[in-house]
């Protein structure tokens, strides 16, 4: 709307989709005629006339239907509910509460248990689409429109140069089907924020405080036991009640603390102060969980993005949290995988007069067991690392 803001509509969108397209849509057009036998004088006169006569059309919101949808998910409608005013972020609380004791045994054994509730006041989305798109409604009442607009302008061309009826239905058929494959998924316009910040052409993602509220709790414990002056074995485990609160629904996905129910480790440490020589040895394994972050969402149906192996429009329903395995045209995240992941760490100590010189090595997932720890990331195996530090 020359620089302003006008209404989520397909149908006033599209003259100027045909008139900002007109140089490619003229050349499809006249290479559709050439093809079928007109002249190449005419079909460029032809072409150019009805991109002319196309793009200088009004239709009404009966003739061009109108769907606005995040352009993640471009196929969902939304209704006018789930375009609510977003307001600004605010402050939030949390309440922790953890009652807990340590101890020691016979100099032996050092333990530690916790067990805490925390009320979460900052229940947020992560930096999620804000500002949905407006789409042509409905592809084959947009093709229809077009075909009817060609018809009106190429016709009466295409009957002077003696073509019939038949002749000419086929082909004006024909382009106004390419036309609205290349039109269709076009998006038209944004909705957006009526602010003077904002950029009336820019989609904008943002975080979105949920006005909820909801308790999580959980225990941890941990074990040292000394078994010598040298030889330490230490365990830890970690456990929340929950980690998906399906009544809390945001984007369509229920709120997710993208962290396992159950984790822990087991490890053995030695040290000898003598000779310098140390070792430590450690297990660490983490629960199966699911994940809920924007765009990298577990048991989620995404449709694949155009261009993509197998992108085809999915239908109604097929796209959304719970849709996994994934239909034809969509793709879905498995959730982050239960893993065991085995440590090493090998150390010496070097005295060199006053100064002491320590060369580590140390090996995090030394049986290389990939996995993902993060829905769309790479999976990761083995590293080793070695590190000379000189005191001074």
């Amino acid at each position: 709307g020359a620089g302003g803001y006008v209404g989520a509509s397909a149908a006033s969108a599209f003259p100027g989709l045909v008139q900002g397209n007109a140089t490619a849509l003229t050349a499809a057009i006249a290479g559709a005629l050439q093809s079928n036998g007109v002249p190449a004088s005419f079909a460029t006169q032809f072409a150019s006339s009805a991109i002319t006569y196309l793009g200088t059309r009004a239709p009404t919101n009966a003739d061009i239907a109108t769907r606005v949808s995040y352009i993640s998910s471009a196929t969902t409608p939304l209704t006018t509910s789930q375009v609510p005013d977003i307001g600004p972020l605010t402050a939030s609380y949390n309440q922790t509460y953890e009652v807990g004791y340590k101890g020691i045994v016979n100099n032996k054994f050092r333990f530690d248990i916790s067990v805490w509730g925390q009320e979460r006041g900052d229940v947020a989305t992560t930096a999620a689409l804000a500002t949905p798109n407006v789409w042509f409604g409905n592809p084959t009442q947009l093709g229809g429109y077009i075909g009817g607009r060609l018809g009106e302008s190429l016709g009466p061309n295409l009957a002077a140069l003696g073509l019939s009826a038949a002749q000419i239905n086929a082909l004006v058929t024909g382009i106004a089907g390419a036309l609205t494959t290349s039109l269709a998924p076009a998006p038209l316009g944004v909705v957006t924020f009526n602010d003077p910040n904002t950029s009336a052409t820019n989609i904008y993602a943002t975080y979105q405080k949920v006005d909820k509220k909801l308790w999580v709790k959980g225990v941890d414990l941990a074990l040292d036991v000394v078994a010598t002056e040298r030889l330490t074995f230490d365990a830890a485990i970690s456990y929340q009640n929950q980690n998906v609160w399906k009544n809390i629904i945001i984007g369509g996905i229920p709120f997710m603390s993208n962290s396992p129910q159950s984790r822990g480790s087991l490890g053995a440490r030695y040290r000898n102060e003598g000779n310098g020589v140390g070792f430590e040895l450690r297990t660490r394994y983490n629960e199966a969980y699911p994940v809920s972050s924007g765009v990298y969402a577990t048991n989620t149906a995404f449709a694949l993005a155009a261009g993509q192996p197998g992108q085809v429009t999915p239908a109604n329903g097929t796209t959304g949290f719970g849709k996994c395995p994934a239909a034809a045209g969509t793709f879905c995240y498995g959730d982050v995988a239960e893993a065991f992941t085995f440590d090493a760490q090998f150390t010496k100590r070097f005295d060199i007069g006053a100064q002491k010189v320590m060369w580590s090595v140390n090996a995090t997932n030394l049986f290389d067991n990939r996995v993902r720890t993060f829905p769309g990331a790479p999976e990761i195996g083995r590293m080793i690392m070695s590190r000379l530090q000189y005191s001074f």
